[in-house]
């Protein structure tokens, strides 16, 4: 994966809260490290501070310019499905950052980004189905999701 596309989903990540300022800052430094030449953007990511601020989303975007959106939502499909079978907390952690990661952006998910937070909520309540269940189904939703972004 390039390092625009890196930066994008690591972007991406750390608005939802799926990564924290410290793994970003850990990424610019190692990428920094493997630089022929001083990149300036990387040196400053790198040498940031722990507390998040707008200058990380706003040095992770020039990092990702010029980066397929498509490739980025890929990767970040890729690690929503690979999380959501670990386990049933983790599926429900996915849903939580498809509805956060809808709000922030253009819609990935079509009908689905909240559903499958509120899916959960009912499954709880014991209002609709199980968790197990809407496990599966999320898992079904993004592996379809994925080959329909692989055919297109």
């Amino acid at each position: 994966m390039s390092r625009k596309i890196q930066a994008g989903v690591l972007k991406r990540k750390l608005q939802i809260g799926l990564v924290d300022i410290v793994e970003v800052i850990d990424w610019g430094g190692a990428e920094l490290s493997l630089c022929d030449e001083l990149d300036e953007d990387l040196g400053e990511l790198a040498s940031m501070s722990m507390h998040c601020s707008k200058d990380e989303i706003t040095i992770l975007s020039f990092l990702e310019k010029g980066a397929p959106e498509l490739s980025i939502h890929k990767e970040l499909f890729r690690d929503f499905l690979s999380k959501s079978t670990f386990d049933e907390a983790s599926a429900r952690m996915v849903a939580g950052c498809m509805e956060s990661l809808e709000l922030i952006g253009p819609s990935l998910f079509g009908n689905k980004a909240g559903y499958f937070k509120c899916a959960f909520e009912d499954a709880d309540l014991g209002n609709y189905s199980d968790a197990k269940t809407i496990q599966a189904e999320l898992i079904d939703f993004l592996t379809q999701r994925l080959l329909f972004m692989d055919d297109g």
